[in-house]
């Protein structure tokens, strides 16, 4: 979907289950400081297919929005993922600056950042993310 010229990214959010399962779907953020997502599938009744909503709890510090971005193999990125730069073979993870309302790339233990773009996304790999380890 193009507006003014500006490629509209999807909002989707992705979190960890209590048991460790990475789910992806909107994010339900309730006053309690639970957070939960709303992800779509399909069930059957007799011979009709029936869109359903299902509901899981995740751990908040977990929940990452998706950046609208994919690395060079298709995988979408999503905020607190581990990024290898492939051209300096150079791990960054994928933040969100809320001041300036942008997703940056930072190096771990660094002060140095850049902006992420769709012009830069295929010079890097997702090699894991900030909640457990590398792939």
């Amino acid at each position: 979907f193009l507006k003014w010229g500006f490629e509209m990214r999807e909002i989707l959010f992705r979190g960890r289950t209590e048991c460790g399962a990475w789910i992806e779907g909107s994010l339900l953020d309730y006053q309690s400081g639970e957070k939960a997502i709303l992800n779509r599938g399909f069930s059957k009744y007799g011979y009709e297919a029936t869109e359903i909503y299902k509901r899981s709890m995740v751990i908040p510090e977990t929940v990452g929005q998706f950046t609208g971005l994919h690395d060079k193999n298709g995988a979408k990125i999503f905020e607190g993922d581990k990024l290898n730069w492939i051209q300096f073979n150079f791990t960054v993870v994928c933040e969100w600056d809320k001041d300036l309302s942008k997703f940056f790339l930072k190096a771990p233990n660094k002060l140095d950042s850049i902006g992420i773009t769709r012009f830069t996304r295929n010079e890097f790999e997702i090699i894991g993310n900030i909640h457990e380890g590398d792939k």
